[in-house]
C-alpha cells in the first residue's frame, strides 16, 4: 500500500523494475483527468510502454473485480490499483487482495489517498517529493523521493530513505 504525493511515481518505478515477465495492469481512476501515465515518459525512464496496460474502470467495484481477475492470471506481472480514498476498499477487500497476491505471486500495489485506513496490506509506505541535489551552476539534479515505511505486519516500521 502506497500513500502520499509521490505514490504514483514510486509505484511506476517499482512496477517498471518488476522481474516477472508479462504485462503490468494499471487500474486507473476514470474520474481523474490529470497525471495520466505517458508512453514516451515511460520509455525515457527505461520502461516498455507496450508492457503497461492502462485500464479505466467505470467504478471502484469494477476496478477491484478486474484486479481480482488479473491476480489469478499467471501471465500478468503486476497489478496497480488507484483506490484513492474509496470507502469500498476496506479491511476485507485489502485482505482478499493480499491473499490473492500471495497465492499467485502477482506483484500488487494499492495506491491510496487521504488519511490511512485499516488495511491488511503487508506494508504501508508514504512517498513524498524530496529536494533535488544541486549540480554545477546551481542546476537542479535528478528527481528524488522520500519514502517512509509507516506500517509493516509482523515487523518494525522504522525505515526512511531518500531515492534518486
Amino acid at each position: 500500500e502506497l500513500h502520499g504525493a509521490a505514490a504514483t511515481a514510486l509505484a511506476l518505478m517499482l512496477v517498471l523494475r518488476c522481474q516477472r515477465p508479462g504485462p503490468i495492469l494499471w487500474l486507473a481512476d476514470a474520474r481523474r483527468d490529470e497525471g495520466r501515465l505517458h508512453g514516451a515518459g515511460i520509455a525515457e525512464l527505461g520502461g516498455d510502454p507496450a508492457r503497461l496496460w492502462l485500464v479505466q474502470a467505470g467504478s471502484m467495484l469494477a476496478a477491484l473485480r478486474a484486479a481480482a481477475d488479473a491476480q489469478r492470471c499467471p501471465a500478468i506481472a503486476a497489478v496497480v490499483i488507484e483506490a484513492g480514498a474509496a470507502a469500498i476498499v476496506d479491511l476485507t477487500v485489502t485482505r482478499r487482495l493480499q491473499l490473492a497476491a500471495a497465492a499467485s505471486g502477482v506483484f500488487t500495489l494499492l495506491l491510496r489517498s487521504g488519511p490511512p485506513q485499516p488495511s491488511a496490506a503487508l506494508t504501508r509506505w508514504r512517498a513524498a517529493p524530496a529536494p533535488a541535489r544541486r549540480l554545477a551552476a546551481a542546476a537542479p539534479g535528478p528527481p528524488r523521493l522520500a519514502i517512509t515505511l509507516e506500517r509493516q505486519r509482523g515487523g518494525p516500521a522504522d525505515i526512511a530513505l531518500e531515492l534518486e
